[in-house]
């Protein structure tokens, strides 16, 4: 099963995410098959990806999330958006979430932690070499094929000139969900496995 943990944002921040995403894919009138927008039902923040996990270890996994249950919400803030690795190259792009206390941050790393046993089997994790944690909503991601396109690069930049509208809107996280996430043709399908 292929699992992460994340945070679901409010309506109100899904609305301010579509539009920012709307912004990206009309400045790509040219370019817009250069975009894999993802839709409304998988915005999220996430928290930690797991990879494949064995049937075996998830309910160990579901017990460690327990132990994370939120006492109190987390305050976040949308935040200017950007793109992962760069904007010369971008692979992703999204929409920021600030974690103004760290408090996000530190729930991501004890989720990590939660569950050593529950590694991707693709690839080892290495803390050493982990980027550090950028809470963000992924809005669309950029296919293979357009990652050096200097238009796309463009485009990218103006979206994140354009998101200042709707940066500051506030949300909490108050929960954790843990998603499956099912690989099919016409992209990847969440499921929602757990809450907490």
């Amino acid at each position: 099963m292929r699992l992460f943990a994340c945070v679901v944002p409010p309506d109100s921040v899904l609305d301010a995410a579509l539009r920012v995403q709307r912004s990206l894919l009309g400045d790509a009138a040219d370019t817009g098959r250069a975009f894999r927008p993802v839709p409304r039902e998988n915005l999220h923040v996430t928290l930690h990806f797991f990879g494949d996990v064995d049937d075996s270890l998830v309910p160990a996994l579901l017990g460690a999330l327990d132990h994370l249950a939120l006492t109190e919400p987390i305050p976040l803030r949308t935040a200017p958006a950007g793109c992962f690795p760069n904007c010369r190259a971008p692979r992703a792009v999204w929409l920021g979430a600030e974690d103004s206390t760290g408090r996000l941050a530190q729930l991501a790393a004890r989720v990590a932690a939660c569950a050593p046993g529950v590694a991707p089997k693709s690839r080892p994790h290495d803390s050493r070499h982990a980027p550090a944690y950028r809470p963000h909503i992924t809005l669309a991601r950029v296919r293979p094929a357009f990652v050096r396109d200097p238009q796309v690069a463009r485009a990218v930049q103006a979206c994140g000139e354009r998101s200042c509208t709707e940066v500051g809107r506030e949300f909490a996280a108050q929960t954790i969900v843990l998603m499956q996430s099912v690989l099919n043709p016409g992209g990847a399908e969440y499921r929602r496995v757990h809450e907490v």
